[in-house]
């Protein structure tokens, strides 16, 4: 009998995620199959179930894979560096590996299919969470100490820069071109955060 290696299922898992999201970037969650994600990753729809019970499933697997990168990037960063210029270039990197605009008019999709679909609305309430305790961590970090800030004022701050986040994303998938709205977002940043 054939040995599985140890790492299998990690990589496997980690192969049908990518996959994933390049399907939901290119044809959106409501119009991706699990079915479409076996195909391109080359194994029985069954076979995928054993990794993913679902979309939704595969979804948070996704989301918490990109956390855990944006997470321990994020934290290499020190005060006295240009850290919003590292924050937009891990922006920009995500936007280039997306699949562009179409592939973030499909997020929003998904934020809408989320209200009527209480599993995708928990998976994108608990990703939204922990992107507010990653920008929040960030914040306290590289932001002036001698400012008292409480830790509510950090969580106000990271709802803000969320906010300001989705919104230059909602203007991409409006069509302004990325690095338009990434200059806006960035007077935005500098000029709550850094005053």
């Amino acid at each position: 009998m054939p040995r599985v290696l140890p790492d299998y299922k990690v990589q496997a898992k980690a192969r049908i995620a990518q996959a994933g999201f390049a399907i939901f970037a290119k044809k959106g969650f409501r119009n991706t199959t699990m079915e479409d994600i076996a195909k391109a990753v080359g194994v029985s729809k069954g076979d995928l179930y054993l990794y993913f019970r679902n979309k939704a499933d595969l979804l948070r697997e996704i989301q918490s894979s990109g956390q855990r990168e944006m997470r321990q990037r994020l934290n290499q960063i020190s005060r006295g560096q240009d850290w919003i210029g590292v924050f937009l270039s891990l922006i920009d990197e995500a936007l280039a590996g997306s699949g562009g605009p179409g592939a973030w008019a499909s997020w929003f999709d998904m934020m809408a299919l989320g209200v009527s679909d209480p599993r995708i609305g928990e998976v994108l309430r608990a990703d939204y969470r922990e992107d507010q305790r990653i920008i929040r961590d960030l914040l306290r970090r590289v932001l002036e100490p001698a400012k008292k800030r409480t830790a509510g004022d950090l969580d106000e701050l990271a709802m803000v820069c969320s906010t300001l986040l989705y919104g230059a994303i909602a203007q991409v998938a409006f069509g302004v071109p990325w690095p338009k709205a990434r200059r806006m977002l960035r007077r935005a940043l500098e000029s709550i955060l850094l005053s």
